[in-house]
């Protein structure tokens, strides 16, 4: 896994690039400070969305997120 940093000052957030990530989405967005319980949006494309939704939801779910999906 590569870790590259988005410099925005007070705003500034990692971006994790690498195989297998997936599955540990919940645990890297629990890590970036988004605290249950709350909501995440997860926008994608919708061919992306059909073919991932239920993983991406299954882990954000696991680390006590709530996703809402939208579809671009």
């Amino acid at each position: 896994m590569r870790t590259l940093k988005v410099g925005l000052g007070s705003r500034t957030y990692p971006v994790h690039v690498g195989s297998g990530l997936l599955d540990a989405l919940g645990k890297y967005a629990a890590a970036a400070g988004i605290g249950a319980p709350s909501r995440c949006a997860v926008i994608a494309d919708t061919a992306v969305l059909a073919s991932l939704r239920e993983r991406v939801q299954r882990s954000l779910g696991a680390a006590g997120l709530d996703a809402v999906f939208v579809p671009v």
